[in-house]
């Protein structure tokens, strides 16, 4: 008989303690409101559409261009995101490329096909950003942003000339060049953030990229359009004047930020 009751009652413990075991974090599963919550790492995506076209391979000795273009500017963005009351403020790594441009024909004022061309073009660098929070509720808010930061940029651009093109770049059938620079940038946008899951919120942010003209220099040597050029010298059009390359753009960004107890 003893023996019956301890077992009744070991079982009796055994089932509690299980019950306890999967219960016991819904008990302490936190009530996310964005009122308790001051830190988070963050991953963003986002793209948008510059009007930079053909800049990065154009030259005076070609008046039009058919087939592909830069139209399409992506990327990413991480970093940390720490957050009092109404204000944000992120520090985080931009990331951005180009969609390469491939086959891209080059014409002189006449028609005449003097190239085809491929190139791509990346930046990377850091980003800071305020934002001011609005229409708030413990879950979801809007919210106003600004910021800017550094971007280092590249571009690389592979011709293939034409019997009519040869004769522009010391008779060369191929050539390969590279633009770098540092430029600064602002940013400018609009956007809510709203609860997803358990620590974890969404944002989408619709804005402008503006890219402080650059000044762009060689990291090749050889001869192109403008004649013989070489690491380091400033990349100039045939009339002497500098080469504009500007990806300004709108962009739609979507964020996901992982808020931790790490700061409450």
């Amino acid at each position: 008989m003893g023996f019956l009751t301890s077992y009744r009652q070991n079982k009796k413990i055994l089932f509690c303690s299980i019950l306890a075991f999967f219960v016991s974090p819904f008990v302490e599963a936190r009530v996310f409101s964005f009122e308790n919550e001051s830190f988070a790492p963050y991953l963003s995506v986002l793209g948008g559409s510059p009007s930079t076209q053909h800049q990065p391979y154009s030259w005076q000795s070609t008046s039009g261009f058919t087939g592909d273009r830069f139209d399409l500017i992506y990327g990413g963005e991480f970093g940390f995101y720490l957050r009092g009351g109404s204000m944000g403020m992120k520090l985080g790594a931009l990331v951005q490329k180009f969609d390469p441009v491939q086959g891209a024909i080059g014409r002189n004022a006449a028609g005449l096909a003097l190239f085809s061309v491929d190139s791509e073009g990346l930046s990377y660098g850091p980003h800071f950003q305020l934002d001011y929070q609005f229409a708030k509720t413990p879950q979801y808010h809007w919210m106003i942003l600004v910021g800017g930061g550094i971007q280092f940029a590249k571009i690389n651009n592979s011709y293939s000339m034409t019997t009519a093109g040869q004769a522009l770049v010391g008779g060369q059938t191929s050539l390969n060049e590279a633009y770098k620079t540092q430029y600064n940038f602002a940013t400018l946008g609009i956007g809510t953030e709203f609860f997803l899951t358990r620590t974890t919120t969404m944002s989408f942010v619709l804005g402008y990229h503006y890219m402080l003209e650059p000044q762009w220099k060689y990291v090749t040597t050889g001869e192109n359009f403008a004649g013989p050029n070489s690491d380091g010298q400033e990349v100039r059009l045939e009339n002497g004047a500098l080469k504009n390359i500007n990806w300004s753009h709108i962009f739609l960004q979507l964020s996901f930020q992982f808020y931790t107890k790490t700061l409450r």
